[in-house]
């Protein structure tokens, strides 16, 4: 496909992770020095960012958290920029249809599919919103991924 992206991947522990280089939404933005990881993980409906990436994004976009559920809720109708990850050579976007969650066609608020790391803070994990927009081939014994744009 002419429209694929490769990363080199580095194996630590058990996943295979990609550098990163910022994640940006709207005017908030994540920099961080040194080795930035992020992976894809098939099982959480989240994207997964540092804590004070996740802090700034709430307020921006005045997210509400539900205490009993843990989930950031937002305003369905107002308008959301794309989710934007940079590595040295690509630039990935994840629409807003691909992490706003709306549940129920009458409903009001919506669910941001974020949820912040505790502890480590330069990793991101790329859960179901960023498949939802990239298919992922892992070539392993090449060690690199490849991701393209569903269409």
């Amino acid at each position: 496909m002419s429209n694929e992206k490769y990363e080199p991947l580095y194996f630590l522990g058990n996943r295979y992770n990609f550098e990163f280089l910022a994640v940006k939404m709207g005017y908030t933005e994540f920099v961080k020095l040194g080795i930035t990881l992020t992976y894809p993980n098939t099982m959480d409906p989240y994207i997964t960012v540092p804590d004070e990436f996740m802090k700034k994004i709430a307020y921006d976009l005045g997210a509400q958290a539900d205490i009993r559920t843990g989930k950031y809720l937002v305003d369905c109708e107002q308008s959301f920029n794309s989710f934007e990850i940079f590595t040295a050579e690509n630039k990935y976007i994840i629409e807003p249809k691909n992490f706003i969650i709306k549940h129920n066609p009458n409903d009001k608020q919506c669910e941001l599919a974020f949820r912040s790391f505790k502890g480590f803070e330069q990793e991101v994990m790329l859960g179901l919103p960023f498949l939802h927009q990239y298919c992922m081939t892992v070539e392993a014994r090449e060690k690199r991924v490849y991701f393209a744009p569903i269409i």
